[in-house]
């Protein structure tokens, strides 16, 4: 099984010109992200952003429809099987 770790740190505003106060950055290793019950990721590494997708609701790391993850660098892994599976819908 595979470790988890999730560091979330909200961005610090330099100015009033700053990014918005719900920037979320966001760093991941070592975690199965379970596209559905069939497919999932091996994410080795990742580095970005966390954006949500309804701004009247935060993002909820429970709920994948609720955010979009916004890669700056990853090293992300599929077996070939599932990899098909994905390309076939």
């Amino acid at each position: 099984m595979c470790s988890t770790v999730l560091v979330i740190a909200l961005a610090a505003r330099v100015d009033a010109q700053a990014a918005p106060d719900h920037l979320v950055q966001v760093q991941m290793r070592n975690v199965a992200f379970h596209v559905d019950s069939t497919i999932v990721l091996d994410i080795r590494f990742a580095r970005g952003r966390l954006l949500r997708v309804a701004a009247e609701h935060p993002a909820y790391l429970d709920d994948k429809r609720s955010f979009v993850l916004k890669l700056d660098s990853a090293r992300i892994a599929i077996t070939p099987a599932a990899l098909g599976e994905l390309l076939n819908r």
